[in-house]
């Protein structure tokens, strides 16, 4: 049986040991002499910028000196009641749109696998999301085929409504595009 154990040898049978790198001795400033008349020489350096130290009066600060390279911004006023009354608007649309979204997946495909409607969730689900699907039932007519089809033309529309009203209330609150 062969051993695959070290036997002190580290070179394989029939490997050559590999050529040396030739390693020139010359100085850098020989070889590259030709191209010292290209490389324009570096800029001095300029001095570091002082740091803005603001002054303190009296007692001395109980923590760290905070050093800044310029001048700190004074704290910003409130912006406009009527633009952050339309933006939170905004987020609650947004909000609101994403849990009418939900709703109706869950009743679509809670409906579509389950045999009974005797489960307490859907039931709560089918009571809340009633009202909001009532006018889309009417309008396709709809008929006890098992796939109430309805909920997700009723998803579509939430969802193109919401958007637009967000889109619109969005125009009272940005600037201009120029």
């Amino acid at each position: 049986m062969q051993s695959y154990g070290p036997n002190g040898d580290d070179s394989y049978e029939g490997d050559q040991p590999l050529p040396q790198d030739e390693v020139s001795t010359a100085q850098t400033e020989q070889l590259y002499s030709d191209y010292e008349d290209e490389v324009p020489p570096l800029p001095p350096r300029s001095a570091p910028p002082r740091p803005y130290r603001p002054q303190t009066y009296g007692r001395s600060p109980s923590g760290p000196e905070v050093v800044y390279d310029t001048e700190p911004e004074p704290p910003r006023s409130p912006g406009n009641t009527v633009t952050f009354t339309v933006a939170k608007f905004n987020q609650f649309l947004q909000w609101l749109l994403w849990v009418i979204e939900v709703m109706f997946a869950l009743r679509f495909f809670l409906t579509f696998f389950s045999t009974s409607n005797s489960n307490a969730f859907i039931s709560l689900l089918t009571s809340i999301t009633d009202p909001l699907l009532a006018p889309f039932k009417t309008a396709l007519r709809v008929q006890d085929t098992g796939v109430e089809w309805y909920i997700l033309l009723a998803m579509l529309v939430y969802f193109l409504v919401i958007l637009a009203l967000i889109r619109l209330l969005r125009l009272f609150v940005t600037e201009p595009e120029l």
